[in-house]
């Protein structure tokens, strides 16, 4: 069995994200893997209905600083407590900001990953802003309380920058879940030392 790995998908809400990370998942327990994806909806959800969170309310800074305390729980287990040989991909919005936020998170999971012994990728994706606008308003985004606002996305996408760190980078504006994944596992296992990419089977 190859060693496990940490995988960090990072792109704007709407890159398809979650899709592409369900995929990946697939894809790795079809060869035997123990994989869970953790996408951010994991940590946000247990918050956002306490305050009632809108299609397009703005988080506050305190609400901000409660996600990021339970996302160190969260870390915190899959260090101490998680089976050794489980594999996790992780799912954010990871842009660049003066006090380097982002970074320094995405730093922390590559640490993560170090300290328990697993693999380490991160995958940038990227979308064309009038496609995460048009993807943003999906029924299954509201069924887990993610943001559905089109305009909000196009100011987003147009203000920020997604982080620039050295990393695979994707672009899904017109590339199937699918098509995304098999390169994403293929890169997995090269990592890893693992032959070609998801078509083994």
């Amino acid at each position: 069995m190859p060693p496990p790995f940490i995988l960090q998908l990072f792109g704007f809400p709407a890159a398809g994200k979650l899709t592409v990370a369900r995929e990946i998942a697939r894809l790795v327990a079809e060869r035997g893997e123990d994989v869970l994806v953790l996408d951010n909806h994991h940590i946000n959800n247990v918050l956002f209905p306490i305050v009632r969170i809108g299609d397009s309310v703005e988080l506050s800074p305190r609400l901000v600083e409660h996600v990021f305390a339970v996302r160190d729980r969260v870390l915190a287990v899959v260090e101490e407590l998680a089976p050794p040989e489980r594999s996790f991909i992780f799912t954010n919005v990871l842009i660049e900001d003066p006090e380097d936020i982002d970074r320094n998170a995405l730093e922390e999971m590559a640490r993560l990953a170090e300290r328990t012994g697993r693999g380490f990728l991160a995958v940038r994706m990227t979308c064309e802003v009038e496609v995460l606008a048009a993807r943003i308003g999906a029924p299954d985004r509201r069924a887990r309380m993610k943001w559905l606002d089109a305009d909000g996305v196009r100011r987003l996408a147009r203000s920020a920058t997604l982080l620039q760190v050295q990393c695979l980078e994707l672009d899904t504006t017109d590339a199937a879940p699918n098509e995304v994944a098999r390169v994403i596992v293929g890169e997995l296992n090269r990592l890893r030392g693992e032959p070609g990419p998801a078509n083994q089977a």
